[in-house]
């Protein structure tokens, strides 16, 4: 955990709209007036309200957005190429991707941004239950001997570095404890982790396929970008371009397929055997998540109309 997560955690003096929390895997984070959203990955936007345990990717591609670094903005866009998701838009969810439709929404008819605060954010945050706070005499809520709960207390009038020292010390002391309480339980979890990178490449490799079905592999390839060390000049050049860009293109088929069904990114065939069992823990992971949801004790765009689970 570094200074500046501690510092965060233990900053009393920030007014009484901000409680103080302790991150659903023991990260610091803050939550302004109930507003705190959690995720397993860097969030597309540097709110105050939204953390992650994560440092920021680096940048995809020259001149990207900082709601463009994050695999979230991957996922709708890649969603945005799977046509069976696009009929589940033009007909509001009458088609075999209703329950898909219910949560994501119509993902064509607005910017990320947007979509992203008014609907993303509820798909992909973990459970927003009540963490590290301050509690006041008479309002304590856990048994002293909670296993997952250390209960501190702290002189206001301290040395502000001393209390960081010391709550480092104890939380470095119950660290592997707490090693396992870092898996996802959000609704929706990223199923490898990404490659921002490669994530651009897939999407621009598969959409310049898509407007021009005519040009030959290795022209799609070069002017991608796919392998920018060779010269498509000559026959064997283009051969491997041509092998290397469609190999990227039946991969970026493999993440529109799988993204329809709410599983991002599957890129290898690997990846494909691996889906059934990450489904399964799916359910049992999220079901937290779900119980907020279904119970409404945050508000969200899609209230209980999930239903994949």
């Amino acid at each position: 955990m570094c200074d500046i997560d501690l510092w965060k955690m233990l900053f009393v003096t920030l007014g009484p709209m901000v409680s103080l929390q302790r991150g659903w895997d023991g990260w610091a984070m803050i939550r302004y007036d109930n507003e705190l959203y959690y995720f397993q990955y860097a969030p597309p936007t540097d709110r105050l309200e939204d953390a992650t345990k994560g440092k920021r990717p680096s940048v995809p591609f020259t001149g990207a957005q900082p709601w463009q670094c994050s695999v979230y903005y991957f996922w709708w866009l890649f969603l945005r190429e799977n046509e069976a998701y696009r009929t589940a838009c033009e007909t509001r969810g009458q088609s075999e991707l209703r329950a898909l439709y219910f949560d994501f929404g119509d993902v064509h008819d607005t910017d990320f941004p947007t979509w992203w605060l008014e609907t993303g954010r509820d798909l992909f945050c973990e459970p927003r239950s009540e963490s590290v706070q301050i509690v006041k005499q008479g309002e304590l809520r856990y048994s002293y001997d909670a296993d997952d709960r250390l209960l501190l207390t702290i002189d206001r009038g301290s040395d502000i570095e001393r209390v960081l020292a010391e709550v480092r010390s104890l939380l470095r002391k119950s660290e592997n404890k707490l090693r396992n309480k870092g898996a996802s339980q959000a609704l929706y979890q990223v199923f490898t982790k990404p490659v921002l990178t490669s994530l651009y490449q897939h999407h621009k490799v598969y959409t310049l396929r898509k407007s021009k079905p005519d040009a030959a592999l290795y022209e799609i390839g070069d002017e991608a970008g796919v392998m920018t060390s060779l010269s498509p000049s000559d026959t064997e050049a283009k051969a491997m371009l041509a092998s290397v860009t469609g190999r990227i293109v039946r991969q970026a088929e493999r993440i529109i397929e799988y993204v329809g069904q709410g599983v991002f990114p599957v890129i290898t065939e690997e990846h494909e055997k691996l889906v059934p069992a990450f489904r399964e823990a799916l359910k049992k992971s999220s079901q937290k998540r779900v119980q907020e949801v279904t119970a409404g004790p945050y508000e969200t765009t899609f209230g209980i109309r999930r239903q994949f689970l």
